[in-house]
C-alpha cells in the first residue's frame, strides 16, 4: 500500500470515528450505567415567586429565609432542555432527582414537585414529588438521590420545578442548594 492510499484510508477512519462518536452524542445512546442527559441549577437561581418576595433571599449557591422571616415562600426552577433531553429519547427512561438541601427539624421543611406540562392541552401533571419531612433531619446540607421512570416525551411536554421552603420558628433553617435530573439509556 503506498503513502497516499495509506494516508486516504486513516483520513476515512478517523472519518468514521468521529461520525460514530457525533452519532452517538446527538441520539443521547450511550451503553452502561452513565448518565447522558443531566439539568442541573443551583437554589439560589430559581425565580421566587412574587408574594415570597422579602422573606427568602439568595445566599451563594443556596437559597435561604431572610433573619426572622417565616412562613411559606414559593419558587420555581424552568427545567431547560440539555443536550441528551433535547433531541429524540426513547421513552420511557430511568431518571435520577438529586436534591442536595437542608432541613434541620420540625420547623423547617423543603418540597419540590416536578410538573410536566402537555404543550397540546395545557394539562399539568406532577411527575415527582419531593418532601424532606419524607427523610432524616440534619443541621448540616443533605443529598438525596431518587429514582424514577419519565415517560412524558420532551416533545410533547415541559417542564419545571415547583418549590416551597416553610419555617414556622426562627429555629427552622431549610434552605434549596442544588437540584439535578439525570436519564438514563436502559
Amino acid at each position: 500500500m503506498n503513502k497516499r492510499n495509506y494516508s486516504v484510508m486513516c483520513i476515512s477512519m478517523l472519518g468514521l470515528v468521529v461520525v460514530a462518536a457525533w452519532t452517538g452524542r446527538v441520539t443521547g445512546k450511550m451503553q452502561g450505567s452513565t448518565p447522558w442527559a443531566i439539568w442541573c441549577t443551583a437554589g439560589s437561581a430559581g425565580s421566587v415567586q412574587t408574594y415570597s418576595d422579602g422573606k427568602i433571599k439568595q445566599s451563594g449557591e443556596r437559597l435561604v429565609f431572610k433573619g426572622s422571616k417565616t412562613g411559606s415562600a414559593f419558587v420555581q426552577y424552568s427545567v431547560i432542555p440539555t443536550d441528551g433531553f433535547y433531541w429524540q429519547v426513547q421513552m420511557p427512561v430511568t431518571t435520577d432527582f438529586v436534591v442536595r438541601y437542608k432541613d434541620n427539624g420540625s420547623f423547617s421543611q423543603v418540597k419540590l414537585n416536578l410538573i410536566a406540562v402537555n404543550i397540546n392541552n395545557g394539562n399539568k401533571t406532577t411527575v415527582y414529588k419531593f418532601d424532606s419531612d419524607d427523610y432524616g433531619t440534619s443541621n448540616n446540607p443533605i443529598t438525596r438521590t431518587f429514582s424514577f421512570t419519565l415517560d412524558k416525551p420532551w416533545g410533547d411536554f415541559v417542564y419545571y420545578i415547583a418549590g416551597t421552603m416553610k419555617r414556622t420558628a426562627l429555629e427552622g433553617e431549610p434552605e434549596i442548594i442544588a437540584i439535578q435530573i439525570k436519564a438514563y439509556d436502559d
